[in-house]
């Protein structure tokens, strides 16, 4: 009782944790790369500060979640908004606009607000893009090299 507790978490959580995501998501993780946090608005803030630099470009979904914006500007970056259609964030029209975006916040199970699911189409440019340089954080060569993955389907 007179230890300081996990900081990423309560450790068994955390293992119970990696082996659900394993067998629903397919994401092979340890223990060790799970953190538990309070809430959605603190794992945005973490991501992007670990994820940018201050003046990288994010691309940011227009309308999107207030709390990300917060986030991501808290981190020091540069929003680069994106219209959303009834397909998700337009991929295209960041391309054009925004083709040196490092980040790109979406939310493609359910955007917030509208609501709108996007489409596979959307969803596999987005993954094809190159971001800043570097390949999206839920491309299959990131998850092997950096052990990263995506929460959300």
């Amino acid at each position: 009782m007179a230890t300081y507790q996990e900081i990423a978490g309560y450790y068994p959580l955390r293992e119970a944790i990696a082996s659900h995501v394993s067998i629903t998501r397919g994401v092979h993780c340890q223990a060790e790369q799970v953190i538990i946090v309070p809430g959605a608005q603190t794992a945005l803030d973490m991501a992007a500060r670990l994820l940018l630099n201050p003046g990288d470009l994010a691309w940011m979904e227009n309308p999107g979640y207030l709390g990300a914006q917060r986030a991501l500007l808290n981190a020091g970056a540069q929003l680069a908004p994106i219209p959303v259609t009834s397909e998700g964030i337009n991929v295209e029209i960041g391309q054009k606009r925004y083709p040196q975006g490092r980040l790109a916040y979406v939310t493609p199970s359910h955007q917030f607000p509208s609501g709108t699911t996007m489409h596979l189409s959307q969803r596999i440019e987005l993954l094809q893009k190159e971001l800043g340089g570097h390949r999206s954080a839920a491309s299959p060569s990131r998850f092997t090299s950096y052990g990263l993955a995506s929460a959300e389907s």
